[in-house]
Order: structure tokens, then sequence, then C-alpha cells
């Protein structure tokens, strides 16, 4: 399956970060073949395969819920490069 400039555009909207026409290309071929790698997959035979299911969760495999003290707030903004009204202050990221 071959990408389009159109979708990567739109995935490098969808991640927030600007590419030139040369990476757009770049990217658009690199990942097409990766895709590519995948639909060999399909191709396999997988009809003697038995279907495998995850571990039911087992209740007694969790550690008790024991409560604790937690890390004062003083503390833990004791590292904050920055810090107003007893939170941390980062920079935003939505324009």
């Amino acid at each position: 399956m071959d990408l389009t400039i159109g979708e990567i555009e739109n995935l490098a909207k969808l991640s927030a970060i600007r590419l030139s026409e040369i990476e757009k290309e770049t990217y658009r071929q690199k990942l097409s073949a990766k895709i590519a790698e995948f639909d060999v997959l399909a191709e396999l035979d997988t009809g003697g395969v038995e279907i495998t299911y995850p571990k039911i969760l087992d209740v007694s495999d969790l550690r008790p819920d024991v409560i604790v003290p937690s890390t004062g707030r003083e503390k833990l903004l004791r590292g904050a490069p920055e810090q107003a009204d007893g939170a941390f202050l980062v920079p935003g990221v939505i324009e």
C-alpha cells in the first residue's frame, strides 16, 4: 500500500510537526515500505494455527490494596523548574 502525500501531511498535522516537501516524500516512501512488510503477513496460511487468548485476570494475582500516605506536595514541587499556586508550570502545547 502506497501512502499519498496528503496522508503524510495529515499524519504530520496530527503529530504537530512541520515537514518540508523532501521530508514528506521521504516519509511517504519509508512508511509505505513498512506497511508493505505487514502486507506479507496477510498472505500467510494460518488455517492450522490454533487461536490463543490472553490469560483471564485472576484477582488473587493482584497485590493487596493498602492505603499509604502520599508524598507531600511541597516535596514533589521541590524539583519543579517552575511552579505556581502549588502546581507545576509547563509550556503550552496547543496553539
